[in-house]
């Protein structure tokens, strides 16, 4: 299927000869191959969509979750969407459209096609047999064009440096962006939903750029379905980037839903948190929506790595201003818990940040009854003993 130029292929007549290749001049297109004409990135199965771009592929191919030439009717979704000097593809799939559907997939979602700006275009059809026996049937087309910048509503977080849009004032504005947070040095999550659910996505986007894109399945999550959705997103900056959490729980208000981890521990190169400020921005997408925001938690922390010395000590107390005006500044704490320990004794356990067991033992107060809710502390009098000992 392709979105021909009609500056390089007319508006009436035939259109150019193409199949499963279809790499046409200044058109963007979209393949499915059915043929394995040999084990590439580009073409790794005899069921593979691929994206295309005046003349090129783009990036390698998708494989769906299913056979494509099953002998059924699929339904496939191809939208475009144009904006600035680029546009971006999105391809979702519908297994036994007319008899048993299964669940839609998503090949690609607003993948970037560098360099295509909005065109004339006329939708044009192409298939072969390849010199095997094949009957290709197409049905129920439905091609629809919107001026709209936006393809939907939507709402974006935005986290701007301070050090390029300060720290109070407007922040962004439509010189910046209007749809898509495409601005430069910041990091947005993107939330797009329209009636139909044709979308129904979470993004991400760093420096003007998208890294990644989640499809919402509506029966689980369902953005626009008039009620109130929590979302937590978590990013934790580390050297060379940034990591993003992203979990959403359905209906928070009402009979909620289980929560759904969106990504977790998703890296995004080159992403830089520093002094920051949070901003959304909401839009309609040519559409009759609104969005409500409430409870709006933002906290940043600022941590750095706890490193011990050879026999240093450090402590995790219960309430750090007792302890300080107990005991002063002058003993290490790595933090407050909450809690209590049993007194009758339980097993403890210290793991690292690949879950590995650091210290893993137990205690009982009847080694010293002295220790049993009078104050006293017991500690290990050889830590280089056998955990036998």
């Amino acid at each position: 299927m392709a979105l021909l130029s009609t500056a390089v292929y007319g508006t009436t007549s035939a259109g150019p000869f193409f199949g499963e290749e279809p790499s046409l001049a200044g058109s963007i297109s979209v393949s499915f191959d059915v043929h394995n004409n040999g084990s590439t990135p580009q073409e790794p199965n005899d069921n593979p969509v691929s994206l295309h771009w005046n003349g090129a592929q783009i990036g390698n191919a998708a494989i769906p979750s299913f056979t494509l030439s099953s002998g059924k009717f699929h339904r496939a979704q191809v939208l475009v969407q144009f904006s600035g000097a680029n546009a971006y593809g999105t391809v979702r799939l519908t297994p036994d459209i007319n008899g048993s559907p299964g669940p839609t997939d998503t090949v690609f979602q607003n993948v970037l096609l560098p360099g295509a700006s909005a065109y004339s275009s006329r939708v044009a059809f192409g298939a072969r047999t390849g010199g095997a026996w094949a009957a290709h049937d197409l049905d129920n087309v439905n091609v629809q064009y919107s001026a709209n910048a936006a393809a939907a509503a939507g709402l974006s977080m935005l986290i701007l440096p301070t050090a390029q849009f300060g720290t109070n004032g407007p922040g962004t504005t439509l010189s910046a962006f209007t749809d898509l947070p495409l601005v430069t040095n910041a990091l947005a999550l993107d939330f797009a939903f329209s009636p139909s659910n044709l979308f129904n996505d979470a993004s991400l986007y760093w420096n003007g750029a998208s890294v990644l894109d989640a499809g919402l399945t509506p029966s689980t999550l369902d953005l626009d379905a008039g009620v109130f959705h929590h979302a937590r997103l978590q990013l934790d900056a580390t050297s060379g980037g940034a990591y993003a959490a992203l979990t959403l729980t359905p209906n928070s208000l009402g009979t909620s839903g289980a929560p759904l981890n969106v990504f977790s521990n998703w890296f995004i190169p080159g992403a830089a948190l520093g002094n920051s400020r949070i901003e959304f921005a909401a839009r309609n997408g040519g559409l009759t929506s609104k969005v409500d925001l409430d409870n709006v938690l933002a906290g940043f922390q600022s941590l750095a790595p706890l490193l011990l010395n050879p026999g240093e000590s450090i402590v995790v107390v219960h309430n750090l201003a007792a302890f300080v005006s107990r005991y002063g500044t002058g003993i290490r704490v790595a933090g407050q818990f909450s809690g209590s320990l049993n007194n009758a004794g339980e097993d403890l356990t210290l793991t690292g940040p690949l879950g590995e067991p650091i210290l893993d033992f137990s205690y009982d107060p009847a080694w010293y009854p002295a220790t049993d809710g009078g104050g006293f502390s017991l500690v290990a009098v050889d830590p280089n003993a056998p955990p036998s000992a």
